[in-house]
């Protein structure tokens, strides 16, 4: 569906013509200030400009909110809506009105649920998770639920270099080479085709401190982690999936609730789309803390030839 929709961009110099992108990465260029006929549906604007005043959307202006905005590669960039209510209201319901300032993204996790092709190689209800994206998303990270936490602890980080010394540690190493050779079906909700997990010998609750793991413990203790379920590395083999499903049964759930499952991927990860329901796809080159628990999810691998390994470790905070 479109909508016809004036949008005009004020600033010091006269701005002729701006970029809307919509969820799918398309491209348009469009007239300043003029009636055009827009996708009823989240719009990223693009402005070279970058001394941006103010924005009015069919003569709404923007005020406060033009700091949902942001400056990338000299260009200023803010998420919009052709329904001015819809995105206002949605706004208001994300963020704290006294938080729209420069600071916003010191404060807010911001993620974009885009549309995504995986091709046909999977089960039809997962290419239809993947297809379908939501848009952005303000996360107050001093409120929970909160999808995931990236950990820029240069020192956890540095763990994740030296993975090799705890791999030495598993009790078998998953062989999925070339073909799916792993199926699970736990229940209804939880299957997955392309799956392995290998846990460590030495990961057991009792043995767990600061030199438990090959000294990992102290990273682990760093993080938080005061017990511990589980640690292990999980393979995802070639076109490989996990269903849809949330982590846990109803006693896990409410005991490690929230951000207390480390995920770490660290071998072939290109080709991985790790996705959470409202979210999107989540970043699979650094450590983070997700709430698997919470949000649906599913992961696929769209590789032929490799496997990906993440090192996982859950337990309580």
């Amino acid at each position: 569906m479109k909508k016809r929709t004036k949008i005009n961009i004020f600033s010091e110099n006269p701005i002729d013509n701006f970029v809307l992108e919509d969820l799918y990465g398309n491209e348009k260029i469009l007239k300043n200030n003029t009636n055009v006929s827009i996708d009823l549906s989240w719009q990223l604007l693009i402005i070279t400009n970058p001394d941006v005043r103010e924005i009015t959307i069919d003569g709404c202006q923007l005020g406060k909110f033009i700091n949902t905005g942001y400056y990338e590669n000299n260009k200023f960039k803010i998420w919009i809506h052709p329904n001015i209510g819809y995105m206002i209201s949605t706004l208001m319901d994300q963020i704290d009105l006294g938080d729209l300032n420069s600071k916003l993204y010191e404060k807010y996790l911001f993620t974009v649920d885009r549309p995504i092709d995986i091709g046909r190689e999977f089960p039809v209800h997962i290419q239809g998770f993947f297809a379908h994206g939501s848009g952005p998303k303000w996360w107050n990270k001093e409120k929970r639920p909160i999808p995931y936490i990236v950990i820029d602890d240069p020192e956890i980080k540095e763990m994740m270099d030296k993975i090799e010394v705890l791999e030495k540690h598993l009790d078998t190493e998953a062989d999925l080479s070339g073909k799916k050779n792993q199926t699970l079906q736990y229940n209804d909700q939880w299957r997955a085709e392309g799956w392995k997990m290998e846990s460590y010998s030495n990961a057991t609750e009792k043995e767990f401190n600061a030199d438990s793991f090959s000294g990992f413990g102290k990273h682990f203790q760093k993080l938080g982690f005061k017990k511990l379920y589980q640690v292990y590395t999980a393979y995802l083999g070639p076109l490989g999936y996990i269903n849809l499903h949330t982590d846990g049964n109803k006693f896990r759930k409410k005991e490690n609730a929230g951000n207390t499952r480390l995920y770490c991927s660290y071998s072939n990860t290109d080709a991985v789309y790790f996705k959470m329901l409202g979210v999107g796809l989540l970043p699979m080159n650094t450590p983070i803390l997700i709430d698997a628990g919470r949000f649906l999810h599913s992961v696929v691998n769209l590789s032929k030839t490799n496997t990906r390994k993440s090192l996982v470790v859950t337990g309580i905070f």
